[in-house]
């Protein structure tokens, strides 16, 4: 097989669904943040189908998988096709940045504002409370819907509920699930542990 660096045997191709990070870095064009993404993707929502599906990973458009298509190949499970299993939620309270990154239209600047919002505001409560982030519409959500979550965020009436309470109470953090002592009559804080901020609306 050919390409424009010269022949490549057959077994020396870049198989997307085994290769670590360091094999995919030896492909032109393909640093340490697109490994990571494809890694990540892969991971998240199953192997890849064919050597063109590596297009859905954010920053890497169809000119980029037409300079290295005679590089690359997908593994087949079982001898047939490879299995796709059930695509993995992201959720929005707990994803990190390059979590976020493998969603449909977020890059970078908008993954840190997805995380720095959920930092002001004490988590998501809603998947639609997506487009209240700067730079996020309501087609960038619609793309996206159907993969992320907000499960295991911290219910806000539950907050004020406590903070009614003349007694001090106990309250767990939405990002690393410590417990802390919070005193009677206090509305909003941050975690004593990851000084994430919560806040009772």
């Amino acid at each position: 097989m050919l390409s424009e660096f010269g022949p490549v045997e057959a077994d020396k191709l870049v198989d997307l669904n085994t290769a670590p990070a360091e094999e995919l870095q030896t492909l032109p064009g393909i640093g340490p943040v697109l490994a990571r993404r494809i890694i990540t993707d892969r991971e998240a929502n199953g192997p890849y189908q064919s050597p063109s599906d590596i297009t859905r990973v954010f920053g890497f458009g169809d000119k980029k998988f037409q300079s290295i298509r005679a590089m690359i190949t997908v593994s087949h499970l079982d001898g047939g096709v490879p299995r796709r299993k059930e695509i993995k939620k992201i959720n929005l309270n707990t994803a990190t940045q390059v979590e976020l990154e493998t969603l449909p239209g977020i890059g970078p600047t908008k993954a840190r504002r997805i995380i720095e919002y959920r930092e002001k505001q004490g988590g998501f409560q809603r998947e639609d409370e997506l487009t209240e982030v700067w730079g996020i519409g309501q087609k960038t959500y619609e793309s996206m819907r159907n993969q992320i979550t907000v499960r295991e965020s911290i219910p806000v009436p539950s907050i004020r509920q406590e903070a009614e309470s003349l007694a001090p109470r106990r309250l767990k953090c939405w990002r690393c699930g410590e417990t802390f002592k919070v005193e009677a009559g206090i509305t909003s804080g941050k975690c004593p542990s990851c000084d994430a901020e919560w806040k009772a609306k």
